[in-house]
């Protein structure tokens, strides 16, 4: 579609909110503090039936679910379990912290 730049403009301009207006996505049902309540009434007021609750699975039985492939059995002798002793994260920070090699002069 091609539209002559006014056209465009006029159109693109509808969806800029005026000052001191506020968007209602988050308020009414679709408010995130009375969302999961308002759901429930609005699905008894319809005979609806509540959904079903998933269960929620760690990383590893979702990977050996899709995949068949356990992570925490050894990769070696293929019978031991591996157990984690300690998650160590990277370092956070300026680089220039972070780098011994490098200095930097300011």
């Amino acid at each position: 579609m091609k539209l002559p730049v006014e056209e465009f403009l006029r159109r693109y301009v509808q969806h800029i909110l005026p000052r001191y207006f506020i968007k209602t996505r988050h308020y009414g049902i679709f408010g995130t503090r009375v969302k999961k309540e308002k759901l429930r009434l609005i699905r008894k007021s319809l005979k609806q039936k509540e959904p079903e609750v998933s269960l929620r699975l760690t990383v590893h039985e979702v990977h050996l679910k899709t995949t068949g492939i356990d992570l925490q059995v050894c990769t070696t002798c293929r019978k031991g379990r591996m157990v984690v002793l300690e998650i160590t994260h990277p370092p956070r920070g300026s680089p220039r912290k972070l780098s011994p090699h490098k200095t930097i002069k300011s």
